[in-house]
């Protein structure tokens, strides 16, 4: 028995289950990918690249911390 009624979609008049009908969410697929490969105005968005790596903050956790941490905690013997 499913949960929910299914909704009428206003435009074309199914019943669909979800958030959205599928005539509709076609249409919003197309337009997000006509938008995503539409080139820009404003050029490129990525931030610029500079030549020094920044520095890692000291209160961090490294590599080898974190793999310490997991073997002690996951792959410790079971009691």
């Amino acid at each position: 028995m499913p949960k929910y009624a299914p909704r009428q979609c206003n435009r074309c008049r199914r019943p669909f289950i979800g958030r959205l009908c599928p005539c509709l969410e076609r249409e919003l697929l197309a337009e997000l990918l006509a938008a995503a490969n539409e080139p820009s105005d404003e050029g490129d968005d990525t931030a610029p690249v500079t030549g020094i790596a920044p520095e890692p903050d000291p209160h961090s956790a490294s590599a080898d911390d974190v793999e310490l941490l997991y073997d002690l905690y996951v792959n410790r013997p079971r009691r």
